[in-house]
């Protein structure tokens, strides 16, 4: 579990920890129903999707939510990665990605409101201190009324100093959002899977933008990197209340759209 900092440093720093080995089962398992073909579809599909560590993040977790909003009645899922394939080996898939909306108001209401109710929900709770100090920044950072200018200073810290520390440690997301998956059982841990795509682009869209946060007064370290992930799921998870209220979040302020979730996705 990512709440415990041990295991958030083994996973993240080690290159191999996600390698995994199929094996057959001989008798179902006996305490979970098996899920609908459907789900266990777009389970394995994600999984191979963000096993293609070739294709930058951002565009991985796109081509997940395309899944899991188009409808494979008339060309089924693997149809459209095979062609998605071949678009990304012209650089056509790329391109496309460039081409979706960016969207920073969205960007300011989800960091300025869903941090403020993520730690409104982490009172007595381990972890409290890192994710205290990112909000403490935005509420400096992002002070105000409305001003695309300060979000471009997190712009900037992304393409200065966290995209170049990752891309030197592909592990760390790569690792991250494979066990994201495997261990939330994507998509099937929630109503829906357009609500657990919901959930996994919005961890994904924060600890990218807290990155950014950690990374305005120093250079980052592996240590820091260890120190969100616990901090963040300490919070984050087994917590009803507050995934509930960043559904409802969402809906109000008009963000619920797959071309909405698609903008969170760009730096």
């Amino acid at each position: 579990m990512l709440s415990c900092p041990e295991v958030s440093r083994q996973l993240l720093l080690d290159p191999m920890a996600m390698q995994t080995e199929v094996a057959e089962l001989e008798q179902r398992l006996p305490f979970a129903p098996p899920p609908s073909a459907a789900m266990a579809t777009l389970h394995s599909l994600s999984i191979h999707v963000l096993a293609a560590t070739d294709v930058p993040v951002e565009i991985r977790l796109w081509l997940i939510g395309m899944l899991v909003h188009r409808d494979p009645a008339q060309l089924s899922h693997e149809a459209f990665l095979d062609q998605v394939a071949v678009l990304a080996e012209g650089g056509e898939l790329l391109a496309m990605f460039e081409q979706l909306p960016v969207l920073p108001r969205l960007q300011w209401w989800g960091l300025r409101t869903i941090t403020h109710q993520l730690l409104a929900y982490s009172q007595g709770r381990r972890g409290r201190q890192t994710m205290q100090g990112c909000l403490d920044k935005i509420n400096l950072l992002l002070e105000g009324v409305y001003d695309e200018a300060k979000l471009t200073q997190l712009q900037q810290i992304w393409y200065s100093k966290v995209s170049p520390f990752l891309a030197a440690r592909p592990q760390i997301m790569n690792n991250y959002l494979l066990y994201y998956v495997y261990h939330h059982n994507f998509p099937q841990s929630q109503n829906s899977p357009h609500q657990a795509y919901q959930f996994l682009v919005v961890d994904y869209f924060l600890l990218r933008s807290y990155l950014c946060l950690l990374a305005m007064d120093k250079e980052l370290e592996e240590q820091d990197v260890i120190n969100l992930f616990y901090s963040y799921h300490t919070i984050r998870q087994h917590n009803a209340s507050f995934l509930k209220t960043i559904e409802q979040g969402l809906s109000e302020s008009g963000f619920a759209s797959d071309l909405s979730l698609y903008a969170l996705l760009k730096p």
